[in-house]
């Protein structure tokens, strides 16, 4: 589904996804309150975090508030509120849903499988020169932004399938992908046919580089030093060869791409890309804004392109918008995952497990542990995984 499509009235927040995740929390909440559901034991920290971060949204629409702001701000602000709702949605329907390794399978299968359709579309895009998704029209949906024109880089049409822009696409394969990897070598999935495993590996692995931007390449970069360097030598080096192989194969079947990446990194290394410069043209423009109030921010979601400017910059677009106390938010949010990866790495005791935890946040239950010794999920995890 298009993202750009939403439900009449209601903006950009309004599309299908963000509804159905308000619908959900108000479902968790009835749930939770009259005692029918509880989270899974040992995920409080990611709920912990979100709080903060709620708690730093919270005080940055204050601080928006008290200073005399716009209607469009104030508009804005609202949004923002939206927004946190639908990602604190997200993460209590993950910590109180899956409650079990095998739940946890079947959100990461489907989330590979439908990424998988989304990077069948891209290759669409690339070879026809168009964008499918322009074409899809859902009863009771309409735009809710402008119309994206084809984006070209070179000689090349950058696909987007059914996402925003070409590195909202990019990045949402790099993401993907590891996952894509570690449900392909998984035991458990040796009885699928070779199409099924591999499949959404090629199809993800094969698109990143179709974006032709430095996004998806330094994705896929991370992607490689994160699995590929912790791989026993032999699977190691078939991995190095297959990845040769296929920036050959891509000379063969797509003349110029490699070369017009290749270009793409030698013009940011000397500081003569036109893209590169005008992001950090705006730093300098930036910093005005952040010293005005540099606690709490001007207000989430407020610092909006048509008012000021527009930077992609996410670090100082948070001082900007929730100030100090909302950047530092974030940071302990991005190593609460990193952290909660880690934990999973360690205490695994098996390769299949080891590998998850090097590309996932979320805190394996305690059932993991509990379960009776003859079940797979007591098979896959050693004791303690909740600790």
């Amino acid at each position: 589904m298009p993202s750009n499509l939403t439900l009449p009235g209601m903006g950009g927040v309004g599309t299908p996804a963000n509804v159905f995740a308000l619908l959900c929390l108000f479902w968790y909440l009835a749930a939770w309150l009259t005692g029918r559901l509880r989270p899974a034991a040992g995920t409080r920290l990611p709920r912990v975090v979100m709080c903060l971060l709620a708690f730093s949204v919270l005080a940055s629409y204050l601080a928006n508030a008290t200073r005399g702001s716009s209607h469009k701000e104030v508009l804005a602000a609202d949004r923002g509120l939206i927004g946190l709702l639908v990602w604190v949605s997200l993460v209590v329907l993950v910590s109180a849903g899956i409650q079990d390794r095998d739940r946890l399978d079947v959100l990461l299968r489907r989330a590979v499988v439908m990424g998988a359709v989304v990077a069948a579309i891209g290759y669409y895009d690339f070879f026809t020169a168009t964008n499918i998704a322009d074409k899809i029209s859902i009863p009771g949906l309409q735009s809710s932004v402008a119309q994206i024109t084809t984006l070209d880089r070179g000689s090349f049409t950058r696909p987007r399938s059914t996402t925003a822009q070409p590195l909202e696409f990019g990045g949402m394969l790099a993401i993907l992908l590891p996952f894509a990897v570690q449900q392909a070598f998984d035991p458990v999935r040796r009885h699928m046919s070779a199409l099924r495993r591999w499949g959404p590996v090629v199809l993800m692995g094969g698109a990143l580089p179709l974006t032709v931007s430095r996004t998806s390449i330094i994705g896929a970069l991370i992607v490689v030093l994160v699995m590929v360097l912790r791989w026993k030598p032999e699977r190691r080096w078939a991995a190095i060869g297959l990845l040769l192989g296929s920036v050959a194969c891509f000379k063969v079947i797509v003349p110029g791409l490699i070369g017009t990446i290749t270009t793409l990194f030698g013009s940011f290394l000397t500081n003569s890309d036109s893209s590169t410069q005008a992001r950090t043209v705006k730093y300098s423009a930036i910093v005005p804004y952040l010293g005005e109030r540099p606690l709490f921010g001007r207000g989430f979601g407020t610092f909006l392109p048509e008012l000021f400017f527009f930077t992609d910059n996410q670090y100082m677009l948070t001082l900007a918008e929730m100030g100090l106390v909302g950047l530092i938010v974030l940071l302990v949010l991005l190593f609460t995952g990193i952290h909660q990866g880690g934990a999973i790495r360690r205490l695994a005791r098996t390769e299949s497990d080891r590998e998850l935890g090097r590309r996932s946040s979320p805190r394996p239950s305690s059932r993991w542990s509990s379960a009776p010794p003859s079940t797979p999920s007591a098979s896959r995890c050693s004791p303690g995984c909740s600790s």
